[in-house]
C-alpha cells in the first residue's frame, strides 16, 4: 500500500491521507517515498493536509523519509502541516529540519 502521489512540474507530491502512526500509516509513508526515489524523483513535496493524526511513530518515519531522500540527493519539504501536526513537530524540533509552506505554488517555486 502506498499514498497517492502526482506531479506537479518536476515535483512529486506525495499526498498521505489519515492516521500516520505505528498501526497504521507510518509503513506506508515511508514506502511511498522510497517508490518516488526509486522513479527517479529527487524533488518531494509532501501535502500533509489530509493527515488526522501523527504518533511519535509517524514523526519518526517522516524523519526517516527526509534522511532517505538527502541520502539519495534528494529535496524533501512539507506543505500544509495541520495544526495539531504542527504543534508536535514545532515542540519536538523536527519542523526545523524541514522546509515547509502552507502554498503549494509557493513550495514549487522555492525547489528552483
Amino acid at each position: 500500500m502506498s499514498f497517492p502521489t502526482r506531479l506537479n512540474a518536476d515535483v512529486t507530491v506525495v499526498e498521505p491521507e489519515g492516521k500516520i502512526a505505528l498501526a497504521a500509516g507510518a509503513d506506508e509513508l515511508h514506502d511511498t517515498v522510497v517508490e518516488v526515489l526509486e522513479g527517479g524523483s529527487r524533488k518531494i513535496l509532501m501535502n500533509l493536509e489530509g493527515v488526522s493524526f501523527m504518533d511519535s511513530s509517524g514523526i519518526g518515519k517522516l524523519v526517516h523519509c527526509l534522511t532517505s531522500t538527502t541520502d539519495q540527493g534528494g529535496t524533501l519539504k512539507l506543505l500544509k502541516i495541520p495544526r495539531k501536526t504542527y504543534d508536535v513537530l514545532e515542540i519536538t524540533q523536527v519542523l526545523q529540519l524541514f522546509e515547509h509552506f502552507d502554498d503549494e505554488s509557493e513550495a514549487i517555486a522555492s525547489f528552483e
